[in-house]
């Protein structure tokens, strides 16, 4: 994959992930401002929810007073009435209740009738029948005769009233017996109210009374809302601080808020406030303040108003939307680890296709040069074979130049396998007793050579006290060689390689210096990765594939151990190999 692909590609994984993020604030903004608005509609309506509650308190305190003051007219007309009716005569056409409405055999009453003597309708009646008993009663002693004769001279009269007496009642005189010594007449009156029933009339008094009743509540309501609306009570006697605190908390609580909040009455001037809270604000504004009319239906008065506003709004907000907030971030949280990951990945994988590129071209000049030396030796020995005269001398020193390049073919070949292993942990060790100083001085020889070509010098320092450590000693020996080896590659001509050691009661340090190139600090994070070479530019003079110091790097950390870099850039590296020491 090009640059320009591999550019293109995390620009529009780019451009994805901040669009996701935008639509993630956009909504979190969104769900903040809806639940701005929720609270600001339970707010408000907690407060007009006060106001109805301190009207009706209102009207409720309004119909005791006017209830008080009915009572007492009342009692003020009722004894007027009692006063009235002591000085009041009975009317004269009035009779009795109760009056007598059948004769015996002695002309005496046997039984008794009730009726209204005031009621207009019976009131005719009634005379009738009085005036007729009367006449009965002052000829009860004249003979039987006289009283028939008396009786049909009524006769006509009775037939006048007889749809009276249909409607109120019926006068039965019936004739029992008749004897020589008395005459017996059983005359039954019996004059009711109008023939309507009873039911009727209890209907009609108990409608009348509801009907007054209803009319007496309609003028009690009327003079509340009167009062009501046209209130000049103060608002001190009205409302009070603990009032209004209970009524709030209350509402507020019905409404799922329970956070804490600040309050003030307000007077209708705009500018007298009758009385707050101990931390109420006056300087509060904007929507952070929630406003509510008292009384908002009085006329002659502008309403006072209700203040309240929440410290704590935006936190008990917040603290409501912590569910939606949290998975959000954690959302962002993973869309952002998710595209670092995949962006790192394809940067390393264009470096490990970077490095590999490397790796086979460092690997086919090392193979080039050996395989060129073996062919030119292999054509020299065959020449001197041809030759008649071959000295066996030159032909041994071409089979020499074969056997060291053919070893050293092996050598790369070999270390290439071990990078393998290590990478899979397949490597085995053979730990053994080993003395440091004595595989320090075994690889300086084999190197003595390359450094006396070079004109080197090599300066030991051997302060360690204790210099067995338990280690695989063909590991240890190839580790101490990559060390010297890169001293002595890195560095310019003549070089100066320091080796020293020193030890403390677990461990053993060996630190190889030189006095080379240098490495900056973006260099020595990547020295021990493998397959990485410090840049020369185009020059190839530095062989190897870049295996050696990430092979380094974790035999000593399969020997327990640790190893560390101080470089600065012209003036030399110096590494420090920690291992363990061997422990009876």
């Amino acid at each position: 994959m090009t640059k320009q692909k591999i550019r293109l590609l995390i620009s529009l994984m780019g451009l994805a992930a901040l669009s996701l993020m935008g639509f993630q604030w956009y909504w979190i903004t969104s769900a903040l401002a809806l639940r701005n608005e929720q609270f600001e509609l339970k707010v408000s309506d907690a407060l007009q929810d006060v106001v109805r509650k301190l009207e009706k308190q209102e009207i409720i305190y309004l119909i005791r007073q006017r209830e008080e003051i009915e009572q007492q007219q009342r009692k003020l007309e009722a004894l007027n009435k009692n006063r009235l009716a002591q000085k009041t005569q009975t009317p004269k056409h009035r009779l009795p209740d109760e009056y007598t409405a059948s004769a015996g055999r002695d002309g005496n009453l046997t039984g008794t009738n009730p009726t209204d003597a005031l009621t207009p309708r019976n009131r005719s009646m009634t005379d009738f029948q009085a005036n007729l008993i009367n006449e009965i009663l002052r000829q009860r002693n004249d003979e039987l005769p006289h009283i028939e004769r008396f009786l049909r001279i009524h006769a006509e009269q009775e037939r006048m009233f007889e749809a009276w007496f249909d409607q109120m009642g019926r006068v039965l005189m019936p004739a029992d017996t008749l004897g020589n010594s008395s005459v017996l007449m059983t005359v039954r009156s019996s004059v009711q109210k109008a023939r309507q029933p009873l039911e009727k009339r209890a209907i009609r008094d108990e409608n009348e009374a509801k009907s007054k009743t209803l009319a007496s509540q309609t003028d009690l309501l009327k003079d509340v809302f009167k009062d009501l609306l046209f209130s000049k009570r103060p608002m001190e006697q009205r409302v009070n601080r603990l009032m209004i605190d209970s009524l709030l908390k209350k509402s507020l609580a019905e409404r799922g808020i329970g956070l804490p909040y600040e309050f003030a009455i307000q007077n209708n001037n705009q500018s007298n406030v009758l009385f707050s809270t101990v931390a109420y604000r006056p300087d509060t504004t904007g929507s952070e303040l929630f406003r509510a009319s008292l009384f908002p239906n009085e006329i002659n008065t502008l309403p006072s108003q209700l203040l309240v506003y929440f410290p704590e709004r935006q936190a008990f907000i917040l603290q409501n939307m912590s569910f939606t907030l949290i998975s959000s971030a954690l959302l962002l949280l993973v869309i952002l680890g998710c595209f670092y990951v995949a962006v790192t990945t394809i940067l390393k994988q264009k470096k490990l296709s970077d490095v590999k590129n490397d790796f086979i071209n460092n690997m086919t000049h090392e193979f080039k040069t050996p395989l060129s030396t073996i062919s030119l030796a292999v054509s020299m020995a065959r020449e001197q074979v041809e030759t008649p005269q071959s000295e066996k001398a030159k032909i041994q020193r071409y089979l020499g130049i074969i056997r060291d390049e053919t070893q050293r073919l092996g050598g790369h070949v070999e270390k290439v396998l071990q990078m393998a292993l290590l990478d899979r942990g397949e490597i085995k060790l053979k730990p053994t007793e080993v003395n440091i100083h004595d595989v320090i001085e075994k690889v300086l020889n084999n190197l003595g050579v390359q450094l006396e070509q070079r004109e080197g010098e090599i300066e030991l320092s051997f302060e360690a006290t204790n210099e067995l450590v338990e280690a695989d000693e063909l590991h240890l020996t190839n580790i101490l060689t990559n060390l010297l080896d890169n001293a002595n590659k890195y560095s310019p001509e003549a070089p100066h390689i320091a080796v020293g050691t020193h030890s403390d009661d677990h461990f053993v340090y060996v630190s190889v210096s030189d006095q080379g190139r240098g490495m900056t600090k973006e260099q020595q994070t990547k020295i021990f990765d493998p397959f990485y070479r410090v840049p020369t530019g185009n020059i190839h003079d530095v062989k190897g594939f870049g295996l050696g110091l990430s092979y380094v790097k974790k035999m000593v950390e399969a020997h327990g151990g640790a190893i560390d870099v101080e470089s600065k850039l012209g003036k030399g590296s110096t590494f420090t190999v920690k291992l363990p020491l061997k422990h009876d």
